[in-house]
């Protein structure tokens, strides 16, 4: 499998990317990195330490994952009736909202992801329980 060095996001830092795997890049908190192709950004915002709400586990009966994908949505799974449903209910509802539990990545591209005030409080409620 071949891989490349590039950068990522205007960065300074060289990535490494490979073949089936996709450059996330998360907003408020930062942090960003390699995932695979096949992920939701749940697992994503997981894998990389941050505070992302899940009251259902990622069973899309919640709205606790709600972010603003605010570049590549064309990486993306596309919505189902499923999610949309689930979304309709959400706080601070807009353009490029997705639950992070059913959005998945399909492509190997460059995400950019923004947290919810309401995902990083279901987070924190979570924790203190």
């Amino acid at each position: 499998q071949a891989s490349h060095v590039e950068l990522a996001f205007g960065s300074s830092r060289p990535q490494i990317r490979t073949p089936d795997m996709a450059w996330i890049r998360f907003l408020d908190p930062d942090a960003e990195g390699s995932v695979p192709t096949g992920s939701s950004l749940l697992q994503a915002a997981r894998s990389l330490g941050l505070p992302i709400g899940s009251t259902c586990g990622g069973s899309c009966s919640c709205s606790g994952c709600h972010v603003i994908v605010e570049q590549g949505k064309e990486a993306l799974s596309p919505i189902d009736d499923e999610e949309e449903t689930i979304l309709s209910v959400a706080f601070g509802l807009q353009e490029g909202s997705r639950l992070a539990c059913q959005a998945e990545i399909v492509q190997d591209t460059a995400v950019t992801v923004r947290l919810t005030p309401e995902t990083k409080e279901a987070h924190a409620q979570r924790m203190a329980r």
